[in-house]
C-alpha cells in the first residue's frame, strides 16, 4: 500500500465547470432576489428563513405580491 501515487493537483467543481453547468449541478443559483415586502396585501417580505435561491428577478417581487425589488445579492 506504499506504493500509492499522489495526486499532482486537486480537481474543484468550480474551476472545471461553467456557471450553467453549476447551477445544473447544485440545483439552482447561487443569487437571491431581495424585495421590501410591502403590497397592497400587507407585509410580506421575501426571502424567508430557509427558502431557497431563486436568481436574480426583479420582476418576482410585485407579481409574486412581496412589495418592491430592493436588491440580488
Amino acid at each position: 500500500m506504499k506504493n500509492l501515487s499522489k495526486p499532482a493537483s486537486k480537481l474543484t467543481l468550480k474551476k472545471e465547470l461553467s456557471r450553467n453547468e453549476m447551477k445544473q449541478v447544485t440545483g439552482g443559483s447561487t443569487q437571491q432576489t431581495y424585495c421590501d415586502g410591502y403590497d397592497r396585501n400587507g407585509y410580506n417580505p421575501f426571502p424567508v428563513a430557509g427558502s431557497m435561491p431563486i436568481g436574480c428577478m426583479p420582476a418576482y417581487c410585485p407579481n409574486a405580491h412581496h412589495g418592491a425589488f430592493l436588491y440580488c445579492a
